[in-house]
């Protein structure tokens, strides 16, 4: 089956989509399992070894950091998979109401080639006498 272009459109956007959903559900699974890890971190209040590792030092970030940094690419991504998909969702509206007009001119221009292009056929010729006033 033929498939116009806002329809390819329309497909690659749903398609979008649903990768943009496959990465959150994968992502929240890992993010939930990496903040799990911080209860066997320590405690940074009261080790040392557990404030640096969490908290960072000497201009060096820490986990708490990190994590944070990775939540918010992470979100990032997922935006921008679902503006991708709305920006796509959107071309195809303006496609499809352009291939409207589009498709009559098409036709028209097909019809005028064709005309041209045709053989020696009868064509009718008017026979009423012109009349001079």
């Amino acid at each position: 089956m033929y498939r116009t272009s806002y329809e390819v459109l329309e497909g690659n956007s749903e398609n979008i989509r649903l990768e943009g959903e496959f990465l959150i559900r994968a992502t929240e699974y890992l993010r939930e399992e990496v903040y799990r890890l911080q209860e066997y971190f320590g405690n940074p209040s009261t080790d040392e070894v557990a404030r640096v590792f969490r908290n960072g030092q000497d201009g060096q970030p820490g986990f708490d950091q990190m994590y944070n940094d990775l939540d918010e690419a992470l979100q990032n991504i997922q935006k921008s998979y679902a503006g991708i998909s709305a920006t796509l969702n959107a071309m195809s509206t303006t496609v499809r109401e352009a291939d409207g007009p589009g498709t009559i001119v098409l036709d028209a221009v097909e019809k005028l080639v064709a005309f041209s292009t045709r053989t020696n056929d009868s064509i009718a010729v008017p026979t009423t006498q012109a009349r001079h006033h």
